[in-house]
């Protein structure tokens, strides 16, 4: 467990997060 390191976040849960980029145009609409 790697609880006690909450500075280092494992690749996996990054990689299934999708981009802020992504996020970003989902919720500001491009005009």
């Amino acid at each position: 467990r790697i609880d006690h390191r909450p500075d280092s976040e494992p690749p996996v849960s990054k990689a299934l997060e999708p981009p802020a980029s992504m996020i970003a145009s989902l919720y500001v609409p491009r005009t």
